[in-house]
């Protein structure tokens, strides 16, 4: 499935999320979303284009991002003004910041669980912070948010802050325990 969805990405640009909805209708199976990134471009919630067709400013881009990101990381869902972002062809919006940040930028990383069809989620983070992985992410996310730490609270703020698309977290019991952890040596 993997490559077919890598194929119809590559050769079928431009196409629409219902386009896609549809072929994974069609087959039976859910949207490889690594696959679709991969071979095309999203550009907003619904519409799908070559990966060649942006011309981004890498440097101006990132510095953009700097205006936002003052700490290690942000929610993808903290950036939403755009209006000092550079002209790439198209107009900036959540979708295709992330997309900028996954495979473009210099100087951002993106951690999240995956892409997701109704919104992008997880963070945008620095490239030389030590912040490597979604687990660590949200352990520190969570230890500097001002929440009681447990189990329901941090599934209700790691959605409500967009880390999160749904209030599921497979090691969630753990995460909160380290971020407890962190809390306590960091004096939070």
């Amino acid at each position: 499935m993997e490559k077919v969805f890598a194929e119809y990405a590559l050769n079928n640009v431009p196409f629409t999320l219902n386009q896609l909805s549809a072929l994974a209708d069609d087959l039976g199976t859910t949207i490889y979303w690594w696959s679709v990134y991969e071979n095309a471009m999203r550009i907003n919630k619904n519409d799908f284009v070559s990966r060649n067709e942006a011309n981004f400013n890498i440097s101006a881009t990132d510095d953009a991002i700097e205006q936002f990101c003052s700490g290690d990381f942000i929610s993808i869902n903290d950036i939403t003004l755009f209006g000092g972002f550079p002209d790439c062809n198209f107009s900036w919006n959540s979708f295709l910041l992330e997309y900028f940040v996954m495979f473009y930028s210099d100087r951002f990383k993106l951690l999240h669980t995956m892409f997701n069809k109704s919104k992008p989620v997880g963070a945008i983070v620095r490239r030389n912070s030590e912040i490597e992985t979604f687990d660590d992410l949200i352990i520190v996310a969570l230890a500097q948010s001002n929440i009681a730490l447990n189990t329901d609270n941090a599934l209700d703020y790691l959605c409500e802050s967009g880390y999160l698309a749904r209030r599921s977290y497979g090691s969630i019991d753990a995460i909160v325990n380290k971020a407890k952890a962190y809390r306590a040596t960091k004096g939070e």
